[in-house]
C-alpha cells in the first residue's frame, strides 16, 4: 500500500514539473535519449592505430602497404613491395576494409594533394572569364599597344592552366555600362579575369588555391553526383 501511495506521489510530481516547464522536461529526456541513441549507432572516427595493413580490392587480389594518409574516400598507401605511392578509392576494396577505413578520420590531407589533383584535373569544369577590350591600351605618345593589369593577369591565367594541363574554356563576360571606364558586372560575379571551377572563383596568382579549388570540386562532385 506504501509503495503505491509512493509511486502515485512521484507521478504526480512528474506531471506537475512536466507542466511547470511546457513539456521541456520530456524533451530534454528523450532528446537526452535520442543523443545516446545515436552515440552508440554512430562510432566515433579516430586517428588509424597502426601503419601497415593488408587490403583486398573487390576482386579479391591482396597488398601488402604502409597507410600514409586519408582524405574522405580516398587513402594514400606505400606499396611495401617496393615503396610505390598509390592513391586508392576506399570503395574499391573489400567490405571489411571499407568498413575499417570508414573509422579512421582524415589525416596527412596536404600530402594527398598532388595525387588528388592528377584524379581531379581532368574530372572537374574550368572557365577562364574575361572582358573584352580591357587587355591592351595605345600609349598616347609612342602608339605602342601595351598590356594592362587585367591583360596582363589573363595570360597569366592562361598561362597556369595550360603548365597544369588543365582542360578549360574561354568565356566573354557580358557587361553593361556604368559611366566612364566602369561597366557592371554580371550578378554573382565580383572581378574579372578570374577562373572559375563549379561554383568556386578564383582571382588570385595561386597555383596552391587554385589546386584546393579543383580538389574541392571534385570532392563535391563524388559526394554529390547529381548537383
Amino acid at each position: 500500500m506504501k509503495f503505491l501511495v509512493l509511486l502515485v506521489i512521484i507521478l504526480g510530481a512528474l506531471a506537475a514539473a512536466e507542466k511547470f516547464t511546457d513539456g521541456s522536461l520530456s524533451k530534454g529526456l528523450r532528446s537526452k535519449i535520442y543523443s545516446e541513441e545515436r552515440t552508440q549507432q554512430s562510432p566515433q572516427k579516430s586517428i588509424p592505430q597502426r601503419q601497415n595493413y593488408q587490403i583486398t580490392d573487390t576482386q579479391g587480389r591482396a597488398l601488402d602497404c604502409i597507410l600514409l594518409a586519408k582524405r574522405e574516400n580516398f587513402i594514400q598507401i606505400k606499396r611495401a613491395a617496393d615503396g610505390q605511392e598509390f592513391l586508392l578509392p576506399i570503395d574499391k576494396l573489400s567490405e571489411e576494409n571499407r568498413q575499417e577505413f570508414a573509422n579512421i578520420e582524415d589525416f596527412n590531407e596536404d600530402s594527398m594533394r598532388d595525387l588528388l589533383f592528377e584524379r581531379a584535373q581532368r574530372e572537374v569544369s574550368v572557365t577562364l572569364l574575361y572582358m573584352s577590350g580591357n587587355q591592351k591600351y595605345r600609349h598616347p605618345q609612342t602608339g605602342q599597344m601595351i598590356m594592362t593589369a587585367d591583360g596582363r593577369k589573363l595570360e597569366f591565367y592562361r598561362g597556369l592552366l595550360e603548365k597544369m594541363e588543365i582542360p578549360y574554356r574561354e568565356e566573354l563576360v557580358e557587361t553593361q555600362p556604368a559611366g566612364e571606364n566602369l561597366v557592371y558586372l554580371p550578378l554573382g560575379i565580383s572581378e574579372v579575369p578570374c577562373i572559375r571551377v563549379g561554383g568556386q572563383t578564383l582571382t588570385c596568382n595561386s597555383k596552391w588555391r587554385f589546386q584546393d579549388i579543383v580538389i574541392d570540386d571534385y570532392l563535391a562532385q563524388l559526394r554529390n553526383p547529381y548537383r
